[in-house]
């Protein structure tokens, strides 16, 4: 699936008509090792109002390798912390039931499905959205693309207690903020092509652009 937005289109019902349920934003924390393990997992539903979302599905996991000095000193997550938690294999069918049928968003996602691919083989053929690459396209002038720097530039603040950021239910959480503000600020049409219509999009015009599509 490619989603797109169409500059040409101001109708904010379509905002109003967008399925928030098919929706997800994951935000994964690792142990900062070469071939990173997870160690925290979040999971964000959608909701019209951003002040108002459902709290996040989170856990802690237990990685196969010790969590690095520097990653602790970012996360704060340590190896007593996770010394208990369920290991990846053992939350594997949990995770694939949240995100089933749910097309994914992520910060930088790349790189947080590609950790989850490792951990879960069968997290395959989702769809996907990269707030990172989005937030450039409609907010070309910032500084920087960082969630820091979007974070504090934009005075998003997350809802969720007892997490701070770079934890995953934290990041989650303001992941889906930074999505619903910039889907109010574009007010453009979400035009969604089903993977047989893929012809059709690739001749879409210059004043659409591709969010991203499928892993």
């Amino acid at each position: 699936m490619i989603i797109m937005f169409d500059k040409n289109y101001n109708n904010t019902s379509s905002l109003n008509c967008f399925d928030y349920e098919k929706y997800c934003v994951l935000d994964i924390e690792t142990n900062g090792q070469k071939n990173p393990d997870i160690i925290e997992i979040a999971i964000q539903p959608l909701s019209s109002n951003p002040c108002d979302l459902p709290n996040p599905w989170s856990s802690l996991i237990k990685p196969n390798k010790n969590i690095t000095q520097h990653a602790t000193s970012i996360h704060r997550i340590t190896n007593e912390n996770v010394k208990y938690a369920p290991k990846c294999e053992e939350l594997k069918y949990t995770i694939i039931d949240l995100l089933k049928n749910k097309c994914i968003i992520a910060h930088n996602a790349a790189y947080d499905l590609k950790v989850l691919r490792e951990c879960i083989p069968e997290i395959n053929q989702y769809e996907y959205i990269d707030t990172l690459r989005m937030a450039k396209y409609v907010w070309p002038n910032l500084y920087s693309y960082s969630l820091d720097y979007i974070l504090l530039n934009k005075n998003i603040k997350s809802d969720i207690k007892y997490f701070t950021r770079h934890r995953a239910p934290y990041d989650a959480n303001v992941t889906a903020k930074i999505f619903l503000l910039l889907l109010a600020e574009i007010n453009y049409d979400i035009n969604i092509y089903s993977n047989n219509q893929s012809k059709k999009s690739k001749n879409c015009s210059n004043n659409q652009f591709n969010l991203f599509g499928d892993i």
